[in-house]
């Protein structure tokens, strides 16, 4: 039947237009990189390509001419591990019966008669397949066991057709698919370029206390009023507020305080570093509650708060209504909240504004840093800094950690009893503890370490970002940005990963499609005159962990997928 098809489409317009149309895409993809990108490629070709796949496929002599196209040109490849069509003798129905009674084993695959006598029982591929599962073995293996070509005893009109002249029309079709596949997945893998609102910002990209991302990791709706967008009190608590987590109970997340809260925990530090006469200016600012400027320290307590991670730290002051122990962790809070107020009056008095008009734009920086912004300190963050997918362990560290563990194993029972008892004891203490201590146990197993060197560089750099000049719509433009440009990114080499993963392809269709994800060789747009990107992180900082290590993850299969493909070599 390959024939009769092979001669139909040779005269029809299909021929010469579906190819067109996919080298036109081609050229509007090099044009227009990013074209279409919300749209999933893979899965509007996916039939093409399998139709084409299969179809290309029944083409007589196809691995012959597929290795010539292949070649270096003057090369002369080996010829003879593949039979002529000449030698391709054509099989009837009745020649595979009688060839099978008399102790042969022939079967037919795709139109094609194999001699599977030898491959079944071994042969010297060293393999044993089930008849009914030879129709997947790879195509490499079957092709040297090719006896012929299948004739319907129906089609046998088909011996007129002279099956040099041939060819499969749509081969050279697959591979243009295979390489527009392959660059649209390399533009996805470049993503974006930086964007201007990023440029102005650019000061803030690489700040620490935005390193966790934003909790909604999708722009607000522009026919969103602002004031439903984000919440207008001055308390970082209400639990309206869309951007707020609506549940925080493990320690690598924020604890929330209520308002009255947050007022007892100032002014128990107020009158504990007082007593300690630890910062002598303290006892010389006095404002009303409802001031601007007590609203900015309500606000930036709980800033530090959550990024800092000291939530825990704050509950248990505001139980045992005293500092105590706890006063190591707001020491240096207590002190950039003092020091800011004094800039404020500062910056009243240079500017000769009155405080609510100087207090406006911090109020709105610390809520985006309150209610939008992850914290910077989480064991997220933390796991991510240490955390090595793409890399791999040498022969020799393999061997020196499967020894390690081959002697923590050989302990004796004795030991492992006494292991056992020790726990078991060690539970039954803390039970009669009561509730109570079991509580400030738990938080205190849970307490977050801090992210950065030393918490006195966060919490000067969160001081400084309230306190300096910036614009706070900006920055939170250019996160979301990045963050479509990490979905993108992710896309790409998820995209290109199933393409490579799919080992019945074609060999030349490969190559085209390996060929597209290189790119183009001639830098003439500006995604790919600013260069390949150097590290699949390369501009996705603020993003959220998880979606990094979905970045990550993807680049870690596609290089595994790699190092395979060279060890088959």
């Amino acid at each position: 039947h390959f024939y009769v098809v092979a001669a139909i489409l040779k005269q029809d317009a299909v021929e010469m237009l579906l190819p067109e149309l996919l080298v036109s895409l081609v050229m509007l993809q090099q044009e227009v990189p990013l074209l279409l990108h919300n749209v999933d490629w893979l899965q509007l070709f996916q039939p093409l390509l399998e139709a084409l796949e299969a179809f290309n496929r029944l083409t007589p002599g196809l691995d012959k001419e597929d290795d010539e196209d292949l070649s270096w040109p003057g090369v002369n490849i080996n010829t003879t591990n593949y039979k002529s069509l000449e030698e391709m003798t054509l099989i009837r129905k009745a020649d595979i019966e009688n060839h099978n009674r008399d102790g042969g084993l022939w079967i037919l695959i795709n139109s094609k008669v194999y001699d599977i006598q030898d491959l079944r029982c071994g042969g010297k591929e060293g393999i044993c397949l089930a008849q009914e599962d030879l129709a997947q073995a790879p195509h490499d293996i079957l092709a040297t066991y090719c006896v012929g070509n299948y004739l319907d005893p129906e089609e046998e009109v088909l011996q007129s057709v002279d099956p040099g002249v041939v060819g499969s029309p749509l081969l050279d079709a697959e591979r243009v698919l295979g390489y527009l596949l392959g660059l649209h997945a390399h533009w996805l893998a470049q993503s974006t370029p930086l964007q201007l609102v990023e440029q102005e910002v650019s000061g803030w990209l690489a700040a620490e206390l935005l390193q966790g991302g934003l909790h909604v990791t999708t722009p607000p709706s522009p026919y969103e009023e602002k004031s439903e967008a984000r919440s207008t009190g001055s308390t970082p608590t209400d639990p309206s507020t869309p951007q707020a987590p609506q549940i925080d109970t493990s320690p690598t997340d924020h604890v929330r305080l209520s308002e009255h809260w947050v007022n007892t925990l100032l002014s128990l530090l107020d009158q504990h570093f007082k007593q300690q006469n630890v910062y002598h200016f303290m006892r010389h600012i006095s404002f009303a509650p409802d001031h601007p400027v007590e609203e900015v320290a309500r606000l930036l307590l709980s800033v530090l708060v959550k990024h800092l991670a000291l939530g825990h730290h704050a509950i248990s002051i505001i139980e045992k209504g005293s500092v105590g122990s706890h006063a190591k962790y707001f020491t240096n809070v207590a002190k950039v909240i003092h020091q800011t107020k004094w800039k404020l009056i500062k910056m009243r008095q240079e500017q000769n504004r009155s405080y609510k008009e100087v207090c406006a734009p911090i109020i709105d920086k610390c809520r985006y840093l309150l209610y939008e912004v992850r914290p910077a300190t989480s064991h997220e963050c933390n796991a991510l800094k240490h955390l090595q997918l793409l890399s791999t362990e040498s022969r020799w560290q393999r061997i020196i950690k499967t020894v390690i563990r081959q002697r923590r194993g050989s302990k004796t029972a004795n030991l492992q009893n006494q292991d056992i008892k020790a726990k078991k004891m060690k539970e039954t203490d803390v039970g009669k503890e009561g509730p109570s201590r079991a509580q400030t146990s738990s938080d205190n197993s849970g307490e977050v370490p801090v992210r950065c060197e030393s918490e006195v560089v966060l919490s000067q750099a969160i001081a400084d970002f309230v306190t300096l000049g910036g614009d706070v719509e900006a920055l939170r433009k250019a996160m979301y940005c990045q963050v479509e440009r990490a979905n993108l990114r992710k896309n790409g080499l998820q995209m290109m990963l199933q393409l490579v993963k799919r080992d019945q392809l074609i060999p030349s269709v490969k190559y085209y499609l390996l060929n597209g994800w290189l790119g183009p060789a001639t830098p003439h747009h500006p995604l790919q005159a600013r260069g390949k990107v150097s590290h699949c992180l390369t501009d996705i900082q603020l993003v959220t962990t998880y979606q990094k290590v979905e970045v990550l993850l993807a680049q870690a299969e596609l290089l595994q997928w790699t190092l395979q493909s060279l060890k088959g070599l």
